[in-house]
């Protein structure tokens, strides 16, 4: 059980990547105050290699049309990447295993899709708890 809580205050990352400033901006202040440590990359190709090094709850890529594109690095973070949640933001066409959420960004929804993919990843850790 110690380790379960150990782990958890461990695991509380998430990865924004955005090269957009105002989105990176809107979800940063409410991931904060809602537990959460943010890091940030400025574009998917840094996201993935971030991801790989460090562990996240769940990475958050935003939809670029410069280099690397969110689907293709959704598609190379889940399946190095076992059990990390993606999460993108405004894609229609989804790799497997990744989640949506639409833009312009609703932020309650982002929260809720968030507590939705903690308690399918990490069962143990019920929401209420956080």
């Amino acid at each position: 059980m110690a380790w379960n809580l150990l782990f958890y205050n461990i695991m509380n990352d998430i990865l924004l990547c955005s090269s957009d400033p105002i989105f990176v901006k809107s979800l940063y202040g409410i991931l904060r105050e809602d537990g959460y440590d943010i890091d940030i990359a400025g574009h998917t190709a840094l996201a993935v290699r971030m991801a790989f090094e460090k562990g996240y709850v769940a990475v958050i890529l935003d939809s670029d049309d410069v280099g690397l594109s969110s689907g293709e690095a959704a598609r190379i973070i889940l399946r190095v990447m076992t059990g990390v949640p993606v999460i993108l933001a405004g894609e229609n066409l989804l790799p497997e295993g990744a989640v949506s959420i639409s833009k312009p960004l609703d932020l309650e929804e982002v929260l809720e899709v968030l507590r939705t993919v903690r308690s399918f990843h990490f069962p143990e850790r019920s929401v209420s708890s956080l």
